[in-house]
Order: structure tokens, then C-alpha cells, then sequence
């Protein structure tokens, strides 16, 4: 069993650690003089303090979000609304968060690179360094994704304030809009916006499940149905059905399914691009192909000859249905493989 020191037992032998490597005077070979260097760098490297360093993050977060206050609002409102208070208290959270993740990767990146550098050439290395560039890359794009959140939602309190301070009895303008029972997030009108040519809607359906009494057609499928019914399907070219997504690897691989045959060709890029990744979670058609015929919500757009993929494993996961069928069983590393995929299959 591992011996764990408290903070005057560590204080000690850093103490006598220091004084033995101050007084170390080397060896009489080439040897001695390479431990010489190696002990050196232990001695001169400081070790990482991170209590300053999560505090120089606090004050860089609370300079973005005072900043964004001051541009957009006033900050003086602060001291008027406690939901702005709590607000900027979670944005500044999030933010820090967001760069220890970059400080802390960036670091193991420079480590592993030393590593490659002094000769060490072993596999495991550079698959790890591998995935941390990954990781790393994606950080980035949520850093990016959330400093445009931020901005609209700071707008939105602006237009909120100055609509509350004239009286107005228009309603306040929400962080997602509605049009004729349409939700569409911030983050989503951006997506818009920066495809005109190719728009993309992110569309959240209830009511998948049988409402009343035992499944059928006309009890379920609510939320994806009256989609259909109501919205203009010339409008539509294809539509992903994303369902039960963050299994395990290995039992719940993402299948082709033998009653929607014309999604094969889609399927069989996925599983192209799946290949870059150590973890296979897109099963090629040629592999395997599922005989179940899986009523979820892409079949009232099949039903209206519009092109539908449904991206579901199956099986399906072991929590489907449970009470542990939440958040913290989610297979994290599942999910961030299963939109990188995606994010190069929707570019090409």
C-alpha cells in the first residue's frame, strides 16, 4: 500500500532533497557527469503550483467576462440583478475550466515531445501523443464555440435590460428563438449562418416513446411526426437521426440496417473515416448488416421518401431504459470519437 505524507513530512524531505542535490559535487567519469545533468534539471525545474496557476485563469476568465459585461451591457448591473452575479460567477467556471484543459495538454504535449527527442521511440508514446493532439484540437473548437455563446447571451441580457428599463410589454427575447414551435439555439443560427449554401438544423424531437398504452404508430413518434406534417420538406435534403449514442465499443457499434438499404453508401464513409481511430464504433455494411426493424424517429421521414440515416447501435446500450440510464454512464470517449467522425463525413 502506497505511503501518504502529510504537508510537513513532504516539506522535510523536499528540504533534505534539495540540500543533497546543492551539495552533490559529480562523478570522476562521463557517466557521473550525465546524472550530473539529469539530477540538475530536477533540481532547477520548480514544481507546478496549481493553486497560482488556476488563480491567473480565474482573473483571465473574469477579465473575458467583464469585458464582454462592459461591451455589452454595463457593469454596474451586476450589482442590480443577482442572476447576472451567478451568471458571470458559472461563465467564469466554465471558462478557467476550458484553459487548465489547454495548459495541462499543451504540457503533457511538450513532455512527450522531450520524450521523442532524447530517443524514446516506443508506440504507446506516439499513440498517446497522438490522441493528446486530438484532444487538444477539440478544446480549441469548444473554447471557440463557447467565447460565441457567451457573446450572444450577453446580447440577449442587453436587449433583456433595456426592454425591462422602457416599460416595454414585448416579451424578452430568449436564448433560443421559436417560430411556429421551432426552437433554434444560438449555436445553432451560427452553424446557419456560416453555411448558407449548405444549412444545417439541429432539431430535438419528444415524444419519441408510446404516450398512451402499448406502442403503435399513431401513439408514438409524437415530436419527429409533427415535424414532418408541418414543416416544408422541399427544404429537406437529408436528415441524421442520432440515437443512443455513448455505448461501450465493443457491443454497441453503430449498424446498417437491412429495411433502410439506401443508407448503406453513407454508412460505408463513416466507416472509412472511423478508421483513423483506435476505436471502431461505425460498423461497415459489408460486416454486418441488422435485420431488426428499428421504429425510431427517422421513419416518418422515410415515409415521405426523404433520405433519413439512423445512427443507433445495436444492440443497445445495457443502461437503455434503466435508472442508470444518465449522464454519468455515458461513454464520453464514444461520443467525442462519434461527432469527430461525423464532423469529417459532414465536410466532405
Amino acid at each position: 500500500m502506497a505511503q501518504v505524507f502529510n504537508k510537513e513530512k513532504k516539506a522535510q524531505i523536499r528540504g533534505e532533497l534539495e540540500d543533497l542535490l546543492s551539495t552533490y559535487q559529480g562523478g570522476p567519469n562521463p557517466v557521473d557527469d550525465i546524472a550530473d545533468s539529469q539530477l540538475g534539471e530536477i533540481a532547477m525545474a520548480p514544481p507546478l503550483d496549481f493553486e497560482e496557476m488556476n488563480s491567473n485563469f480565474e482573473k483571465q476568465a473574469k477579465d473575458i467576462t467583464n469585458s464582454m459585461l462592459k461591451f455589452y451591457v454595463e457593469l454596474g448591473v451586476l450589482e442590480k440583478h443577482e442572476y447576472l452575479k451567478q451568471k458571470q460567477i458559472l461563465d467564469n467556471s466554465n471558462i478557467q475550466n476550458i484553459f487548465f484543459q489547454l495548459k495541462t495538454i499543451r504540457m503533457a504535449i511538450e513532455k512527450i515531445t522531450e520524450e521523442i527527442n532524447q530517443g524514446n521511440t516506443h508506440p504507446r508514446l506516439f499513440e498517446v501523443f497522438g490522441q493528446l493532439q486530438d484532444k487538444l484540437t477539440m478544446v480549441v473548437k469548444t473554447q471557440a464555440n463557447y467565447m460565441l455563446f457567451l457573446e450572444d447571451t450577453y446580447k440577449k441580457v442587453h436587449q433583456d435590460i433595456e426592454q425591462r428599463g422602457s416599460g416595454s410589454s414585448k416579451s424578452v427575447t430568449p436564448l433560443i428563438e421559436s417560430s411556429n414551435e421551432y426552437y433554434i439555439t444560438a449555436g445553432t443560427k451560427n452553424l446557419i449562418k456560416e453555411n448558407k449554401n449548405y444549412p444545417i438544423m439541429l432539431v430535438f424531437f419528444d415524444g419519441e416513446e408510446a404516450i398512451d398504452g402499448p406502442w403503435t404508430s399513431s401513439n408514438s413518434l409524437s415530436g419527429s411526426s409533427y415535424f414532418v406534417n408541418n414543416y416544408d420538406t422541399n427544404l429537406i435534403d437529408k436528415v441524421y437521426i442520432f440515437d443512443l449514442i455513448g455505448g461501450d465499443f465493443n457491443q454497441n457499434k453503430i449498424a446498417a440496417f437491412s429495411n433502410n438499404k439506401s443508407t448503406a453508401s453513407d454508412l460505408i464513409k463513416l466507416a472509412k473515416i472511423n478508421e483513423k481511430f483506435t476505436e471502431k464504433i461505425f460498423q461497415h455494411p459489408n460486416d454486418y448488416i441488422s435485420d431488426k426493424a428499428i421504429q425510431d424517429d427517422h421513419v416518418p421521414f422515410v415515409n415521405k421518401n426523404i433520405y433519413a440515416l439512423n445512427l443507433i447501435p445495436y444492440n443497445f446500450p445495457n443502461n437503455h431504459h434503466t435508472l442508470n440510464d444518465n449522464y454519468e454512464n455515458v461513454n464520453w470517449k464514444y461520443v467525442e470519437i462519434f461527432y469527430s467522425v461525423l464532423f469529417e463525413f459532414l465536410k466532405t
